[in-house]
């Protein structure tokens, strides 16, 4: 996880933006993360890069993209998608209103053609493993853990990419989100997605 560590600038910008939760705002800072290159706002769901931005990645230029999740999710298919297809210029940065922060990059051409091939399947393991969580795999002992579970599946496909040696990927937890970690540790589903995830790329 070789991620150069945040500046004032990205700091600030990350907690500003993570309080928008109708929208999803692209900030575009340079590789020293000292500079704002361009600021778009998309949906909730996201949105494409900049036609800017796109013309300075075609350039050979390195950008990092700071962006909030109203989602609550870490990084997406479609992010991780984004990075292979600009590999070794674009990192991104993903902030959740809670506070948690997802880094992700692709460094290499040939981790970019691996995560492109496994990529394809990642909105379906999200999609499976959200349908695992429910009693008794989330035990009814934290009654608030069943809700906060659900923000953690792209968390570990992103963790399985990293294991896999095809992606970059480093999770900041908040304390929220640390709490609901560590209860995770200790319950059926925790196992349950391990398995699932050596399976679907094993």
């Amino acid at each position: 996880m070789a991620f150069n560590p945040l500046t004032p600038l990205e700091t600030a910008t990350l907690d500003h933006i993570r309080t928008f939760t109708t929208d999803e705002l692209h900030v575009y800072v340079s590789e020293d993360g000292l500079t704002v290159l361009d600021v778009t706002i998309n949906p909730a769901l996201g949105g494409p890069l900049s036609l800017k931005i796109g013309t300075m990645l075609a350039a050979g230029q390195k950008v990092r993209l700071l962006h909030n999740h109203p989602s609550e999710d870490s990084l997406s298919s479609s992010d991780w998608e984004t990075l292979a297809h600009h590999h070794g210029l674009l990192e991104m940065v993903v902030v959740t209103p809670n506070g948690s922060i997802y880094r992700g990059k692709v460094d290499y051409d040939f981790q970019a053609g691996q995560l492109l091939s496994v990529v394809k399947q990642a909105n379906a393991a999200y999609t499976t493993m959200h349908s695992m969580i429910k009693v008794p795999n989330v035990s009814m002992r934290n009654p608030s853990l069943l809700s906060d579970t659900g923000r953690l599946p792209n968390v570990f496909i992103g963790q399985r990419f990293y294991e896999l040696g095809i992606v970059d990927f480093g999770a900041w937890f908040s304390t929220p989100d640390q709490y609901a970690i560590a209860d995770l540790q200790h319950e059926p589903i925790r196992h349950m997605w391990s398995a699932f995830l050596r399976r679907t790329w094993p």
